[in-house]
């Protein structure tokens, strides 16, 4: 019994660190202008979402999710040049981290 209720707390442990953020996309990827990011949250979250090309952040900006799916705009980025970046979206425990392919602007 002691075995099985150690079992149990440990995999409640690690359900509590879990991120809050499932199936982040971009939509359409890659894209020229009006792309979206698509993200089912697991519970009401503030974060920041940052681009960065090559290691150096290009820009950022702060969102809120709210539970369930999620569509944020990507316009505040739309003349950014050609080229291959990384949106980082942080909760301030967890970072998720999508490529997205920028074609002309």
């Amino acid at each position: 019994t002691h075995q099985v209720r150690i079992l149990v707390n440990s995999y409640l442990e690690v359900a509590q660190n879990e991120s809050p953020v499932r199936d982040m996309k971009i939509v359409p990827n890659p894209s020229v202008r009006d792309a979206y990011l698509w993200v089912y949250a697991t519970a009401e979250k503030d974060c920041e979402l940052t681009l960065s090309q090559s290691g150096l952040c290009i820009g950022a900006i702060n969102i809120y999710l709210n539970e369930g799916q999620n569509q944020i705009s990507l316009q505040s980025f739309d003349d950014i040049p050609s080229g291959i970046y990384f949106i980082q979206l942080h909760d301030g425990k967890h970072t998720n981290v999508l490529k997205w392919v920028k074609t002309g602007y």
